[in-house]
């Protein structure tokens, strides 16, 4: 399936995005770490190595990077190139991706690599405080586990070969491809090239052999329980850290919901230099070294979240200044935006922050590209196959989505929400420090928060 935009640009490039619709989330626990892996393998097949070296030639000429990602939700490969290449790499992404050949010796040398890779990724104290927050947040439900782990490799030893060739044949066919081609040339070109030049519209995607499925895979992802309805809390020791990390967030909205639309504008309300966050944690108490709000969206529930950098010593206390540490300022924050709300004001300079941002990025070709095949994959290609939610298919465009979701959102439905989903049954902390506090403690300052909360509000009353 091929979604096409032509470029506004004048420059003759050209940006292709190839989304499989396979990820961790369709992982079990019998075989973690394979959808990572296996996009590994895709860029060292030895059919790409013995019989496309002149594509890579051309490849090098392009003075570009060919690169892939690995999500929960799915895999992407992607470049943006002069347009003069654009058939020789759809070439070899073609092969790449219908006709990759996985030598067993390569597989068990690229195993030691991804691990090497994973471990690398332990000494960053970020990912590990996101990855314990979303342990939490996503827990009973396909999107709990890490996209790759070091623990995954030293506990499976090995890759099971046999296992990763059926999950290339199953989840890598076109039926469940998206080619997302952002460029000058028209759509005929593109589906001329496509039908004469690869095999994205040849090859064969018969599944009904059942033999051939994967041992160890999701179809789609799931949700086994539903999620726990008290404060989450999940701490981690890291004695080579010279900072802490702290998240404090909650549950919000799944990425089918138009609400999400409300949590994505809270970010640019609250994130820039004259908002909250900086304005409260780094200019007038100097407590934190970076400080930002983020928001993500999956299947089945999305989050709100305020991640922060400080020192050991000031995340409860703030010795220095005999004043309270950076947990407690980003606790007032959500209180006083749960009880109060944002300002008119707030939304106004929201607002234009994200007019700017969506314009600026909408001069990356990349960017266009990636969100066209993304939204095609979430809310066409899936909902086709899947009639959980009842969202209607259609993709709005990059270049559209301010004034078709964040415009007409009013300061009223901003606060609704806000007040609706900043519950303590819905928040999780996450902290990774060099000397992390107890438990206990962080409850107790959570606690502090609600009983101040609902004393607020009954003095309103």
């Amino acid at each position: 399936q091929m979604i096409h935009q032509k470029s506004t640009q004048q420059l003759p490039l050209c940006s292709f995005y190839i989304f499989c619709n396979v990820g961790s989330s369709n992982e079990t626990d019998a075989l973690r770490g394979i959808a990572h892996f296996l996009e590994h393998m895709i860029f060292q097949s030895s059919q790409n190595k013995n019989n496309t070296q002149s594509l890579y030639e051309q490849y090098d000429k392009m003075g570009t990077q060919m690169n892939a990602i690995t999500t929960k939700r799915y895999t992407c490969f992607y470049i943006t190139c002069p347009e003069e290449y654009g058939e020789s790499v759809l070439a070899l992404f073609s092969i790449m991706l219908n006709d990759s050949k996985f030598p067993q010796e390569r597989v068990e040398d690229e195993f030691y690599v991804v691990k090497e890779e994973n471990a690398r990724l332990l000494e960053d104290q970020v990912l590990q405080a996101q990855e314990l927050f979303e342990s939490k947040l996503y827990q009973y439900s396909s999107f709990e586990e890490p996209i790759d782990h070091i623990r995954f490799q030293e506990r499976q030893k090995t890759m099971d070969y046999d296992e990763l060739v059926r999950w290339y044949n199953w989840f890598y066919v076109p039926s469940n491809m998206t080619i997302s081609i952002v460029s000058q040339k028209p759509i005929q070109y593109w589906k001329r090239i496509l039908q004469e030049k690869t095999k994205f519209t040849t090859k064969n995607t018969n599944r009904r052999n059942q033999k051939d499925r994967p041992l160890y895979a999701l179809d789609k992802p799931v949700q086994s329980f539903p999620y726990t309805s008290t404060v989450e809390y999940v701490v981690s020791q890291d004695k080579s850290s010279t900072h802490t990390q702290c998240i404090v967030g909650f549950r919000t909205v799944n990425h089918y919901s138009d609400k999400k639309h409300i949590f994505d504008l809270l970010t640019h309300v609250l994130n820039g230099m004259s908002a909250r966050l900086f304005r409260i944690l780094r200019q007038k108490h100097q407590l934190v070294y970076s400080v930002q709000s983020v928001t993500e969206h999956s299947e089945f529930v999305g989050y709100f979240s305020i991640q922060t950098e400080c020192s050991n010593r000031y995340l409860l206390y703030n010795q220095k200044r005999e004043k309270r540490g950076v947990l407690y300022h980003i606790l007032t924050i959500f209180r006083d935006l749960a009880l109060q709300g944002i300002s008119a004001k707030e939304l106004s300079v929201g607002k234009d922050r994200m007019k700017s941002f969506l314009q600026i990025e909408a001069e990356n070709l990349g960017t266009i590209c990636k969100h066209n095949g993304e939204e095609h994959l979430i809310y066409v290609q899936s909902n086709a196959a899947n009639s959980t939610h009842n969202k209607k298919p259609a993709i709005v465009s990059y270049l559209d989505k301010y004034k078709q979701y964040y415009d007409p959102i009013t300061l009223e439905q901003m606060n609704y929400a806000i007040r609706e989903y900043f519950q303590k049954d819905k928040m999780v902390v996450s902290v990774v420090s060099k000397s992390p506090p107890k438990v206990s403690y962080l409850r107790k300052a959570c606690n502090r928060y609600f009983v101040s909360n609902r004393t607020r509000k009954n003095k309103n009353l």
